[in-house]
């Protein structure tokens, strides 16, 4: 069982910081994250009111029971998941587009005494040292061990050095050393907070409040891999020894155009919302009018395409109406330097899809089932 809780653990590595139930806004919250060009807000007590919540957990007993176990589990250490109110993940992106550091803030209350007791029950290499006035707790891991009994992520997890600070009495600050110093700098006054960068702010501020999750992501130009580079990803297989490409002429041209308006996205925001079904609600902002239309144009090309592939393609007449009910859910347009995207689910098309999933599980258990065995 102890390893249920080290995994738990192990998968908020990077920098985490759990924030107190006194925080109770999103301003609160962007209050006291250090600076970032990526940013989501999760309201989670949305996700346990859920009926896919319940129907998941309460599938079957033996489901019902885990789940049981992991929360009685977690309270004992001092983690009460039902208190959770909002998760916010903040990062930053490195040269090539991937992500450097990131971190995590949940507003949720926990008791202080008792995860540091459990911390301490742990083996391994606890030190300490101070910074702004606060005692920063430094744990060595071999990483495979905080994977417990979860054979299936063995090997995965990297060697790390986690450090954590309690910032307040239920609030605590988990990650590296550098990004703990942060949010004690943020906390001391001698950092800017997310707060202070007003394009993220205004981004997260066009979204709405009542959805699942609120995003944003501002992209810095140097971060962006150039067009020509990018457009001959993918085909350095099909070049002979000399280098020569062996695709007729015209197929590396980019037919929609799509490289090109990729180069000019600087930022991009929006929600998922699971009020009604799920709706995914996206804003690109692009450098000019041109870039948002041509973008809106590409995709569109694209969507229609793919309507007509699954039309042609899928012999199943059921299979195929359903493929083309999930795309015809999606809308693109464009205003002014923006391209919008909005993926637009229902209930009833959700039970569809999910039926036709369970089908073609079935199938697949009875084909495997009908299987002559060794």
């Amino acid at each position: 069982m102890k390893g249920i809780l080290l995994f738990c653990l192990s998968f908020l590595c990077g920098s985490i910081v759990y924030a107190s139930s006194g925080t109770s806004s999103v301003s609160d919250l962007l209050a006291v994250m250090p600076n970032a060009n990526f940013v989501a807000l999760v309201d989670v007590q949305q996700i346990y009111s859920h009926r896919w919540f319940s129907t998941i957990i309460n599938k079957d007993p033996k489901t019902s029971e885990e789940f049981k176990k992991v929360e009685t589990l977690l309270a004992s250490q001092g983690i009460d998941l039902r208190q959770v109110r909002y998760l916010a993940v903040g990062g930053t992106f490195v040269r090539g587009g991937s992500f450097g550091s990131m971190y995590f803030l949940v507003n949720g209350g926990f008791e202080r005494e008792r995860l540091m007791s459990s911390l301490a029950e742990l083996k391994k290499v606890i030190t300490t040292q101070t910074y702004e006035g606060s005692t920063i707790y430094l744990m060595e891991d071999s990483g495979v061990d905080l994977l417990g009994s979860v054979d299936q992520l063995k090997g995965m997890a990297k060697p790390q050095r986690i450090a954590f600070v309690f910032l307040s009495q239920d609030t605590v600050c988990l990650g590296d050393l550098d990004t703990v110093k942060n949010a004690l700098d943020v906390r001391a006054g001698k950092q800017k907070s997310l707060m202070a960068n007003t394009d993220m702010t205004s981004y997260i501020g066009r979204t709405s409040p009542a959805a699942l999750m609120r995003f944003a992501i501002k992209i810095p130009p140097q971060e962006k891999q150039p067009a020509k580079a990018r457009s001959k990803i993918g085909n350095d297989d099909l070049e002979d020894e000399s280098g020569s490409s062996s695709v007729p002429a015209g197929m590396n041209d980019d037919p929609f155009g799509l490289s090109k308006v990729i180069d000019s996205v600087e930022a991009t925001y929006g929600i998922l919302d699971i009020s009604s079904g799920i709706t995914l609600d996206s804003n690109t902002v692009t450098k000019t009018e041109a870039d948002a239309k041509q973008m809106s144009e590409a995709l569109t090309g694209l969507l229609t395409l793919a309507k007509m592939m699954g039309t042609s393609e899928i012999k199943d007449k059921k299979q195929a109406k359903l493929l083309n009910d999930v795309l015809s859910a999606i809308s693109i347009s464009s205003a002014g330097r923006e391209m919008r995207l909005t993926v637009s689910l229902s209930d009833a098309l959700l039970d569809e899809i999910k039926a036709a999933i369970e089908l073609e599980v079935q199938k697949s258990s009875a084909g495997a089932k009908s299987f002559p065995q060794e």
